[in-house]
C-alpha cells in the first residue's frame, strides 16, 4: 500500500482529542467477553481449518502435545538482577506464553478438544510463576519476593492473552482450570488495576502504574491490557464502565505524546506496539458498545496515521531514528487492520487466516481478525510526494523525481524525545533501495540501556549519529537541546533546511552552529550538508558520517560508501582549511555494526566550516574501489557522555 500525500491526508485535520463517549453511562453488555470467536462457533473455524494457515497453526502446536511445559527458570530471572542481561529470560518466558497462544489457536481451528489437556497443564505451569512481570520491571524483585503485584508490559499482555482463551474456550475447559486463570488475572493485572481505579493504595500505584500517566507506548500496552481483561472477564458492568473511563483519560494522554503534526518520537517500531495496542482497545471498546465508542474515529488519530504514512521514504522502507530496527516499517497487522476502517491508505491486503498466523498475541489477532466494523471506503492510495516535512518534529523525508534511486531522511528535533537518542541532525541516505548512510538504531537492552550511562553508549550518543563534535564535545540530553529551525525551502527540483544547533553542545563562547540539507533532484541528484560555526576562541571542530555500507576509495580518489544491489554513494568533503579524516568501527551487539568517518578540521579556529556532498557513484566506477583502513574500533562505552 503506497501512502497518500500527508500534505493532503492532513488537509483541514485538527489536532483533536480522542472521540470519548458522551452522556452519564457507557452502553456496556450485562456480561463479560466478547472477543474474536469462540471455538464453538465452528462455522468460522471450520472454514479457517480449511487454509494453509489453519493447517500450520495445527502443525505449530501439535509437538506441544507429547511435551510439558518448561518450567519458570528462577535463576534466568534473577540474572537481571546479577548482570543487567535482559535477553535470555525474556526469550524464555516469551516461549512458554507463546506455547498457549499456538495451543489455543490450533484448538479453535481443529475444535475436537484434543489440545485440551496441554492447554490445561500450560495454565497450571503459567499460574505458578511467583511472577509474571519482566526482571527489568520488578524493581529489586519485588514482585518475585512475593509482595504485592502490579502490572508491567507483560503483565498485561499475559493476563489479557489469559482472558481471551478464556473467552475463546469457555466450554471446553475445566472448571477448575478457569477458576485458576481467573484467580490469577485478577491477582496479577486486573485486581491491582480497579484498586488504582477506586483509589485505594494511592501512593503504591503512583509508583507502580506510573504508566498510567506518561505519554507514549507503556501506557496504550498496559492500559489495553488491564482494561482488555476487565471488559472480557469483569462479571460488575458498573466497574466494566468504571474502566473504561479511565481507558478514555489514559488514552487521552497517550496521544498528547505524539508531537502536533502526527509523528512518533519512539520509532517505527514503537509506533506499531504503543498505537497498535491503541487500536486493539480501540477495537475492543468499540465492540463492546456496539459502536457507541469509537476512539479511532478522530482528526488526531488520522493525524496520526497519516504522519506515519508520510515517512515512507521508498518502497517498504522507514527511517530508523531513535529505538528502532535498521529495516523497521510499520506494523503489517496494524496497518491491515486500520485499512480495514478505511483509516490507512488502501485496501486491507491480509485473509482471516493469515491475520490470525501473524498475529504476536491472542487478543490482537482475534480483534484485528474479527472488527466490529470495517470501511466500505477505503482510503484511496496515491503516488508518494516529492518530499514529507513534519515541521514539529522536524523530520524530513526527501525522495527522487521519478526513475531515481537516490533518497535521503534527517531529523532535527530535540534530545528528549520518547526513547531518545542525541541525534540532532542525524542523516540518512538511501541508493537502490539500501541504506548506505544511516541511523544506527537501537542497541540490544540491558539494565544500563535506561540508566544514567546511556549516552555514553556509542550509538545512543552524538558519536554515533550523523552530527558535528563541537569542542571535543558531544551533544547533551534535554529538552532545550534541539534543531532550531531557521529556514526551509521546498521545491520540485530541490529542498533546503537550515537549523540551529547551538543548544545541543555545552561550549562556552559558541556564537554559530548551522546544519544546512540540500537535497537535489534528477540527474545531478544530491544532498550537500553544510556545517557552519563561530566562536569566540578557537575551537576544535568535527562532523562525520555514519555508514552501514563499506567505505572505500574511488580511483578519482574521492571516498564513497558501497553496498548491496551495487548501491553506492561518493562523498566528496570540502572544508574551510585542511582537513584529517579517521575510521571508526562501532560495534553495536547483536545489532550491524556501523562505520563513523569523522571529518575534523585539521587546525583549531574560531570560525569555520565542512561541507560533504553525497551524490550516487556510477556502480562500473565503484566495482574498482578500495576499501579505506579503519583506524580504529569506537569503545563499548565512551568515557564521558557529553566528551569526546
Amino acid at each position: 500500500m503506497s501512502p497518500i500525500p500527508l500534505s493532503l491526508l492532513c488537509l483541514s485535520l485538527a489536532a483533536a482529542p480522542v472521540v470519548l463517549a458522551q452522556g452519564t453511562a457507557i452502553p456496556l453488555p450485562e456480561k463479560p467477553g466478547g472477543i474474536g470467536r469462540p471455538a464453538a462457533d465452528r462455522a468460522t473455524w471450520d472454514r479457517i481449518a480449511s487454509t494453509p494457515e489453519g493447517a500450520k497453526a495445527v502443525a505449530n502446536a501439535t509437538p506441544f502435545l507429547s511435551k510439558p511445559p518448561v518450567p519458570f527458570d528462577a535463576a534466568l530471572y534473577q540474572e537481571y538482577y546479577r548482570n543487567g542481561n535482559r535477553t535470555r529470560f525474556q526469550d524464555h518466558n516469551g516461549k512458554r506464553w507463546q506455547r498457549l497462544r499456538a495451543l489455543t489457536l490450533a484448538e479453535c481451528v481443529e475444535g475436537k478438544s484434543r489440545f485440551v489437556p496441554a492447554i490445561v497443564a500450560t495454565v497450571d505451569s503459567l499460574c505458578a510463576d511467583p511472577s509474571w512481570c519482566l526482571p527489568a520491571h520488578d524493581s529489586n524483585g519485588w514482585i518475585f519476593k512475593g509482595n504485592k503485584p502490579y502490572a508491567d508490559l507483560v503483565v498485561a499482555a499475559s493476563g489479557f492473552d489469559m482472558a481471551t482463551m478464556l473467552c475463546l474456550l469457555d466450554d471446553r475447559l475445566p472448571v477448575a482450570t478457569k477458576t485458576l486463570a481467573r484467580r490469577e488475572i485478577a491477582r496479577r493485572l486486573t485486581g491491582p488495576a480497579l484498586e488504582q481505579i477506586r483509589g485505594g493504595d494511592p501512593d503504591f500505584y503512583r509508583s507502580r502504574h506510573w504508566w498510567s500517566r506518561a505519554n507514549h507506548n507503556w501506557n496504550a500496552v498496559c492500559t489495553a491490557g488491564a482494561v482488555g481483561a476487565i471488559l472480557l472477564t469483569e462479571p460488575d458492568r458498573a466497574t466494566r464502565e468504571a474502566a473504561v473511563r479511565w481507558a478514555e483519560g489514559n488514552m487521552k494522554t497517550f496521544l498528547s505524546g505524539f508531537a502536533a503534526d502526527g509523528y512518533c518520537s519512539e520509532g517505527i517500531g514503537y509506533w506499531g506496539y504503543g498505537f497498535g495496542h491503541f487500536a486493539v482497545l480501540s477495537e475492543l471498546v468499540c465492540r463492546h458498545t456496539n459502536g457507541a465508542v469509537d476512539w479511532l474515529a478522530s482528526d488526531r488519530v488520522r493525524q496520526i496515521v497519516a504522519a506515519t504514512c508520510g515517512q515512507e521514504i521508498t518502497a517498504g522502507i522507514h527511517p530508523c531514528f531513535a529505538d528502532a530496527g535498521l529495516n523497521s516499517r510499520p506494523s503489517g497487522l496494524v496497518v491491515h487492520y486500520l485499512a480495514s476502517r478505511g483509516i490507512w491508505p488502501g485496501r486491507a491486503d491480509r485473509s482471516t487466516a493469515a491475520v490470525l498466523a501473524s498475529a504476536g498475541t491472542l487478543y490482537d489477532g482475534m480483534l484485528f481478525a474479527f472488527p466490529f466494523r470495517t470501511s466500505d471506503k477505503p482510503a484511496s492510495p496515491t503516488l508518494l510526494p516529492s518530499h514529507t516535512w513534519l515541521k514539529d518534529a522536524g523530520v524530513y523525508i526527501g525522495r527522487p523525481a521519478p526513475g531515481g534511486d537516490f533518497a535521503v531522511a534527517f531529523k532535527g528535533g530535540n534530545n528528549a524525545e520518547h526513547h531518545n537518542h542525541n541525534d540532532v541532525g542525524t542523516t540518512m541516505v538511501y541508493h537502490r533501495g539500501q541504506a548506505l548512510l544511516c541511523d544506527p538504531g537501537a542497541m540490544v537492552y540491558t539494565a544500563e540501556t535506561f540508566s544514567k550511562d546511556r549516552y555514553r553508549f556509542p550509538v545512543m550518543a552524538s558519536y554515533g549519529h550523523s552530527a558535528p563534535v563541537v569542542d571535543g564535545l558531544f551533544q547533551v540530553a534535554g529538552n532545550k537541546a534541539r534543531g532550531n529551525v531557521l529556514k526551509t525551502s521546498f521545491s520540485d527540483a530541490a529542498d533546503r533546511i537550515s537549523i540551529d544547533l547551538r543548544s545541543c553542545y555545552p561550549v562556552k563562547d559558541l556564537t554559530r552552529l548551522e546544519r544546512d540539507w540540500t537535497y537535489r533532484r534528477g540527474n545531478a541528484a544530491s544532498l550537500t550538508i553544510d556545517d557552519r560555526f563561530a566562536s569566540g576562541r578557537a575551537i576544535p571542530f568535527e562532523s562525520a558520517l555514519i555508514a552501514l555500507g563499506a567505505w572505500c576509495q574511488l580511483p578519482s580518489g574521492e571516498l564513497a560508501v558501497t553496498g548491496p544491489n551495487q548501491a553506492a554513494v561518493t562523498v566528496k568533503i570540502e572544508a574551510s582549511g585542511p582537513v584529517a579524516t579517521e575510521l571508526t568501527k562501532i560495534i553495536n551487539p547483536g545489532r550491524p555494526t556501523v562505520f563513523r568517518l569523522g571529518i575534523r578540521l585539521s587546525n583549531p579556529a574560531k570560525d569555520g566550516w565542512i561541507r560533504t556532498v553525497i551524490a550516487p557513484a556510477d556502480p562500473a566506477a565503484a566495482k574498482q574501489a578500495k576499501p579505506v583502513t579503519i583506524t580504529r574500533e569506537a569503545p563499548a562505552k565512551l568515557d564521558v557522555a557529553g566528551a569526546k
